[in-house]
């Protein structure tokens, strides 16, 4: 990647958050169409154009989530020129925890002024950045969750008690779609901390055969 020219790394770091943005506008435009009786959706429908704005919105937000190498990351260091801003940032303040906690510190970090006062800056975007997480889980993934399960059992009980199949399979559908998407950002989640801890060892392994 860095081969490519800047101006062109920019570019291709922004394109995923342009596809983001480009989504979730046409959903909210055609949400608003609904909702000013435009255009006619099946409530069904509907709840999944809700869901998909959601989702990129929080895909957009997730890019801010500054503990994590994302496009913003690359974008952000890119343009200071430090790539390993997010690495020495976690070396910072485990040295300041460690410092605090244990009164011990492990090596000191052998940086510039200039890069000093990055790492200085850059620790206090890395801190919002575990709030914002924090804050979207219980403001947003949990309230909308309960929302759209609440809305399903009450479509299955409503289909089963009334014998309207199709109230009742839209039901089972929406569950089934919203587990297996928890589900499976749940296991994506769990599988990129599992490959980011084996990583280490996989060096510190490769490093002593050599």
């Amino acid at each position: 990647m860095y081969l490519v020219e800047k101006k062109n790394r920019l570019l291709i770091y922004s394109a995923g958050m342009i596809v983001d943005l480009t989504i979730a506008s046409i959903g909210i435009v055609s949400l608003w169409l609904v909702d000013k009786q435009i255009i006619l959706l099946d409530p069904l429908l509907y709840k999944f154009i809700q869901q998909i704005v959601l989702l990129e919105w929080l895909g957009i937000l997730w890019q801010f989530f500054f503990f994590m190498k994302t496009d913003i990351y690359y974008i952000f260091s890119d343009i200071i020129n430090y790539n390993d801003i997010l690495d020495d940032t976690i070396k910072l303040i485990k040295n300041y925890l460690l410092k605090i906690i244990y009164k011990q510190s492990k090596n000191k970090q052998q940086l510039s002024k200039k890069k000093r006062v990055m790492l200085m800056g850059y620790s206090l975007f890395f801190t919002l950045g575990i709030f914002l997480i924090w804050i979207r889980f219980f403001t947003y993934f949990i309230p909308i969750n309960v929302q759209v399960y609440t809305w399903s059992f009450h479509e299955i009980m409503q289909g089963f008690t009334l014998k309207r199949n199709r109230t009742f399979a839209k039901g089972i559908l929406v569950v089934l779609i919203e587990t297996l998407q928890i589900s499976l950002m749940f296991y994506l989640n769990f599988k990129k901390i599992h490959r980011k801890n084996l990583l280490p060892a996989t060096v510190a392994t490769s490093d002593s055969e050599s």
